[in-house]
């Protein structure tokens, strides 16, 4: 399991997956939005997973995809949101 508390815009949790992981986001958004995203390789082009755009509350979203995950914060002031990304081999 990887937790990270974002207190500022960026990205957090930049993790390789080969199939399901759970994400959470949970705290302090800032009036920002935190984005769960995707990508093939690393250093590639990020895209929006479908229904993973938050902006209050605590969330949770399953993951499936072969390949690297994050979690990208924007348009926040003062943000203090903890994202955590879990592996099916964790829980």
């Amino acid at each position: 399991m990887i937790s990270v508390t974002l207190t500022a815009n960026g990205n957090a949790v930049t993790k390789k997956i080969r199939n399901t992981a759970a994400v959470t986001i949970s705290g302090t958004y800032g009036g920002g939005t935190a984005k769960i995203q995707v990508c093939n390789t690393e250093s590639g082009t990020y895209i929006d997973v479908d229904n993973g755009d938050f902006t209050s509350g605590s969330n949770a979203k399953i993951v499936n995809w072969a390949g690297f995950v994050r979690v990208n914060l924007a348009g926040s002031t003062t943000p203090s949101l903890l994202v955590t990304l879990e592996l099916p081999s964790e829980v």
